[in-house]
C-alpha cells in the first residue's frame, strides 16, 4: 500500500512508536538481567510517551496540513515493519542498544526521505523538524543504556 498524505506518514510513524514500546515491554519480561530490564522497560515507557506526544500533535494539527499530498508514494508497512528479534534471555545491553538504534534509523530513513523530497516547503521543513528529534532521540538512547551499564 502506498502513503503520500503527511497525515499517514505521521499515524504510521506514530504506530511505529506503539509497536517499539510493546515489543521493549515484551522484551523487558523475557530478560534476566537487571540492567537489561532497566533497559528495556525506560525504552518501552520513552516511546509510549512518543506516541502519545506525536498522536497529541496530530490531532491538534491543522486539517489542510494532514491532507496534503507528499508527491511521492512510501511503502510504510515495508519500511516501518517490527518483526521479534532474535535474543537470548541474557541479552547484553549493548545488544538491546544496537536494536533500539537499528529501529530508530529504520524510522530516522523514512523521516530523512520526507524531508528531502517530499511535499512543499513547510513540509519539507517538518520532517526536518522530526529528522533533528528523532536524531536527538537517538542520543538519548545511547545515554540511557550508559547509565544503565553504570548501575
Amino acid at each position: 500500500m502506498s502513503y503520500e498524505r503527511v497525515g499517514t506518514v505521521l499515524k504510521e510513524v506514530c504506530d511505529f512508536h506503539r509497536r517499539e514500546s510493546d515489543l521493549f515491554g515484551r522484551l523487558a519480561q523475557e530478560v534476566r538481567q537487571p540492567r537489561a530490564k532497566l533497559l528495556l522497560e525506560s525504552m518501552s515507557d520513552h516511546e509510549r510517551q512518543l506516541a502519545a506526544g506525536l498522536s497529541e500533535y496530530v490531532a491538534g494539527a491543522p486539517v489542510g496540513l494532514l491532507n496534503t499530498w507528499l508527491g511521492r508514494q512510501l511503502d510504510l508497512p515495508s519500511a516501518l515493519a517490527i518483526s521479534d528479534p532474535e535474543l537470548p534471555d541474557d541479552a547484553t545491553v549493548d545488544e538491546l542498544l544496537q536494536l533500539g538504534l537499528d529501529l530508530d534509523d529504520r524510522l530516522l530513513e523514512v523521516l530523512q526521505e520526507c524531508a528531502d523530497c517530499c511535499g512543499p516547503d513547510g513540509v519539507r521543513q517538518l520532517f526536518r523538524t522530526f529528522v533533528e528529534q528523532q536524531q536527538q532521540e537517538e542520543r538519548l538512547l545511547a545515554r540511557q543504556a550508559m547509565r544503565a551499564i553504570d548501575l
